[in-house]
């Protein structure tokens, strides 16, 4: 008669994860074992994809890289909604539109015509990494305290001088 006998207590410092007695401080994604996100299912290692990519298990197994693949929304019209032009970028897609469109507040449908510039609009599309925005008002508002300080600066000038 055979007898199997499966631990189900684990030593202080250890935790029990499916058959096992491991370190409870043992983390399975420390030696980042996947590719873009690594879960610790009950100390298995569980790899998952970004959105706006797909798994492949079998490239995964077959150990090739990458697998997580870039989704092409441009191909399915239902994933990108573009009216007009899609283009795919890594992990997502933008919408573009031909001449004489502009691109709406939805970033996906065209409207014939120029996009009116409103005067207290923020221009994103010109920021750079590093630097910061402000839109016109936020600049009048600026220009107007600079004035007021350099008022109040002139005035007491003009009491120190008064004798």
């Amino acid at each position: 008669m055979n007898l199997i006998f499966y631990r189900r207590k684990c030593c202080k410092g250890f935790k029990f994860v499916m058959g096992q007695c491991i370190p409870e401080d043992y983390d399975v994604c420390a030696g980042a074992p996947c590719e873009q996100q690594c879960t610790d299912h009950f100390g298995r290692v569980v790899c998952t994809c970004y959105s706006g990519y797909r798994y492949d298990r079998e490239r995964h197994r077959n150990r090739e890289k990458p697998y997580c693949l870039d989704i092409d929304e441009c191909v399915d019209r239902n994933m990108s909604a573009c009216s007009q032009i899609c283009i795919n970028t890594a992990g997502s897609f933008r919408c573009e539109c031909e001449k004489g469109y502009f691109l709406d507040d939805d970033r996906k449908t065209c409207t014939k015509g120029e996009r009116a510039v409103h005067l207290f609009e923020k221009c994103d599309n010109l920021m750079n990494s590093g630097t910061c925005s402000a839109t016109c008002e936020d600049f009048l508002q600026i220009k107007m305290s600079v004035l007021q300080l350099k008022q109040k600066v002139w005035d007491h000038r003009e009491e120190t001088f008064v004798l």
